[in-house]
Order: C-alpha cells, then sequence, then structure tokens
C-alpha cells in the first residue's frame, strides 16, 4: 500500500476547497512538476502523472532521504578510528 499523503491532508486541513487546491499547484510548482511533456514522438503531450501522484512522491523521497541520512549521521557517530595525521 502505498501512503496517501495529499489525501491525508486533505482530509485533515480545514482549508476550503480552492485553498488546497492553490496549495498542492504551488507545492507542484516548486517541484517541478510540469502540465505537459515530451512524448516518445517529440510532440508536447498531457503528463500522464497527476499533480497528486507527483505530490505523494515527493513528499515519500523526502521522509525516506530524511531517515536515511539520521541512520548515515548515527552510524558515523558510532564508528571509532584512529585519526591520520602527517606531523
Amino acid at each position: 500500500m502505498t501512503p496517501d499523503f495529499v489525501g491525508f491532508i486533505d482530509a485533515n486541513c480545514t482549508l476550503s476547497t480552492d485553498k488546497k487546491t492553490a496549495m498542492l499547484d504551488d507545492f507542484c510548482a516548486q517541484y517541478g512538476y510540469q502540465e505537459t511533456i515530451t512524448g516518445e514522438d517529440g510532440r508536447e503531450i498531457p503528463n500522464p502523472g497527476s499533480k497528486k501522484d507527483f505530490a505523494n512522491e515527493k513528499i515519500k523521497s523526502f521522509i525516506v532521504q530524511t531517515i536515511n541520512a539520521r541512520r548515515v549521521d548515527e552510524a558515523r557517530a558510532a564508528v571509532q578510528y584512529d585519526v591520520f595525521s602527517l606531523h
């Protein structure tokens, strides 16, 4: 099951539908969502990925990157080593 972060925000946020839509539009614009993409034939076509799916993927990626960065920091802090010096 893929988490639906946008659905969660939609269900738990008291903003109007127009404001929620504007928030999704702004989020997607910030991360480079394209309304149209170049198809295999070189022509512009509507993006087959929805803004909701795009936003969910970006939020999921942020969470994964954050968790992994924290785990790397913890692993680095746990490693002991002799500091090399030429002095």
